[in-house]
């Protein structure tokens, strides 16, 4: 069942990010969601580990060890993209990106 939350976490991160258009609560969400994202990995890496390969709807959805490693490496750079990634947003709440007259 973890297999979901992975994949969803970063839809739902995009979606509330473009409906919030505020930097303080876009911030907020961006590293929250990949934190979650980065924890949910760590917790794929080790049931992998754990109890062997998992899978959802009849194997749509497969985890074993090497796509748990993959997830948790991209976890780990998404992570790192989002603490970066909040400069980006200060400059462009700077530049009036967000601003309701520019967009």
């Amino acid at each position: 069942m973890i297999l979901l939350p992975i994949l969803a976490i970063p839809f739902a991160a995009g979606a509330l990010s473009f409906a919030a258009r505020k930097r303080p609560a876009m911030e907020a969400i961006n590293l929250g969601a990949f934190a979650m994202l980065l924890l949910l990995a760590v917790t794929l890496a080790a049931q992998v580990l754990r109890e062997g390969s998992s899978s959802m709807w009849n194997g749509f959805l497969y985890g074993d060890s090497l796509s748990g490693l993959i997830v948790l490496l991209t976890a780990f750079v998404a992570v790192a993209g989002s603490v970066y990634a909040v400069g980006y947003f200060r400059d462009d709440d700077h530049n009036r990106v967000f601003e309701e007259d520019v967009v």
